[in-house]
């Protein structure tokens, strides 16, 4: 996943900065995919995490 976030971040400042530089499409569909598999994976790790401090937090 990390991985992940230094090619967006590469991305997004070559889209910022970069005078005449263009992204090619597929690779914003792509950044888009996994944008959304990190979410999803952040999400379900929250969840997770939240439910095991309910148990703790019971105990």
């Amino acid at each position: 996943m990390g991985r992940l976030l230094n090619d967006a971040y590469d991305k997004r400042v070559i889209g910022d900065y970069g005078i005449g530089l263009a992204l090619d499409p597929n690779e914003i569909q792509q950044l888009l995919i996994d944008a959304q598999a990190f979410v999803q994976s952040v999400s379900a790790y929250l969840e997770q995490w939240k439910q095991s401090q309910e148990v703790n937090a019971t105990n």
